[in-house]
């Protein structure tokens, strides 16, 4: 699993679950950002090989403005090994923040980014909370991704 992907399960329990029993049997590393406040975070992943992220307004040590700039600029920033996971959630309010336009910029700097070093970026999304241009545009550079079952779905 290299590039970028899309999952349709936002429930942060079933998620998480999946994604974590997905890393640690790859002995990757998992790299979070996520809406959820870092003390529900770490609920529902392990400190031992996962590193959050809170995308907040809230400045603090591990939160992550809004910006597509700012996260875009702090996932290259990270050492992020090949095989590794990087989750991103919340893509919804960050297109109602930064415009449809800037975020499939950003898609597209990331999807160049994950293939050359060989990690996966995860992206957790409703299709209903986004317009259906942008989700067809986004489906067609981060395919769906079965994360319960661990393979890619072809459409």
């Amino acid at each position: 699993m290299v590039g970028l992907y899309t999952t349709e399960l936002v429930e942060p329990n079933l998620l998480y679950s999946a994604v974590q029993d997905h890393v640690t049997g790859t002995h990757a590393h998992l790299h979070c950002y996520s809406r959820l406040p870092l003390r529900q975070l770490l609920r529902h992943v392990s400190a031992q090989n996962a590193t959050a992220w809170w995308i907040s307004e809230h400045p603090s040590a591990q939160s992550v403005q809004p910006s597509r700039d700012v996260i875009l600029n702090h996932i290259l920033s990270q050492p992020v090994k090949e095989h590794d996971v990087v989750l991103v959630e919340s893509l919804e309010w960050l297109v109602a923040r930064n415009g449809e336009d800037a975020i499939l910029e950003l898609i597209q700097q990331l999807d160049t980014e994950s293939k050359t070093h060989g990690y996966s970026i995860l992206f957790p999304v409703d299709p209903l909370s986004l317009s259906q241009r942008f989700w067809k545009r986004l489906r067609a550079i981060a395919p769906a991704y079965d994360v319960l079952n661990e393979h890619n779905v072809s459409e």
